[in-house]
């Protein structure tokens, strides 16, 4: 039976290249071929858990169309990518309302920083709440099994914060996750539909152009998650708010 082609042409799967010095006339070592760059690249994504959704979602393929809120915020998060480290602390909050492209926006600033080479992880709240809750019939399975990889993440995505059913119960596990990463000084992004703050009805900047008036919602994030919570927040990220039309009808447009 003949033997199976490389995947890679160039290295012979060894995942290294010889290095020639040309004035040596001299092979001097090797170096990491590109498809080890990839391969370690394709895992850390799979790692992060992005989405199937958006896992093709980059900062490059976001759509603004000449919405000027949903231009700053590109930039913010691509500035944020450009300058992350791994001792990061800041974060950020993309808030708006629905369909305004947020998580979009937070699924494509980690993969670009994963692409520098930095380990992330994406959790959507309620899927933690839900697998969390259906952990508890499971013997197999604790809490911290399902939790400590949320904590630990040095960048955390936090997608639709607030977003869950208020109870006392998840209410405590947000504080727990929130109030861990603030004491740990770990990066985390965060999204949600909720107004950081309560638009004043009279002023036509923030009842404009796809912003919820308080007759449509009458709850802020602080409501929803807490004063103290909310208090942690406002020491961890820079918000970034958003507002247009439906992301998935612009992003379509010619």
């Amino acid at each position: 039976m003949p033997a199976r082609p490389p995947d890679c042409s160039i290295c012979d799967d060894s995942g290294f290249v010889p290095v020639h010095d040309a004035a040596a006339g001299k092979y001097v070592g090797v170096k990491p071929c590109e498809c080890s760059r990839r391969r370690r690249l394709a895992a850390a994504l799979q790692r992060s858990r992005i989405p199937a959704h958006y896992q093709a979602a980059t900062l490059e393929n976001f759509a603004t169309g000449k919405n000027a809120t949903l231009f700053k915020a590109c930039g913010l998060a691509r500035r944020y990518v450009d300058e992350y480290t791994p001792d990061q602390r800041g974060g950020l909050l993309f808030t708006g309302p629905v369909g305004t492209g947020k998580t979009h926006l937070a699924a494509a600033t980690l993969r670009g920083i994963i692409a520098r080479g930095f380990d992330g992880r994406f959790t959507d709240v309620r899927e933690l709440l839900k697998e969390l809750q259906h952990s508890y019939g499971d013997r197999s399975l604790d809490e911290s099994t399902i939790l400590n990889p949320v904590l630990a993440a040095p960048l955390l995505v936090l997608d639709e914060l607030g977003a869950a059913r208020a109870t006392d119960w998840t209410a405590d596990i947000v504080e727990h996750i929130i109030n861990t990463r603030y004491n740990k000084n770990r990066a985390t992004i965060l999204t949600t539909n909720y107004p950081f703050r309560m638009p004043a009805a009279a002023d036509p900047r923030t009842t404009g152009e796809g912003y919820a008036r308080p007759s449509m919602r009458d709850e802020t994030l602080g409501d929803r998650i807490g004063a103290r919570v909310f208090s942690r927040l406002q020491e961890m990220v820079t918000l970034i708010e958003m507002r247009g039309d439906d992301y998935r009808a612009r992003s379509q447009k010619p």
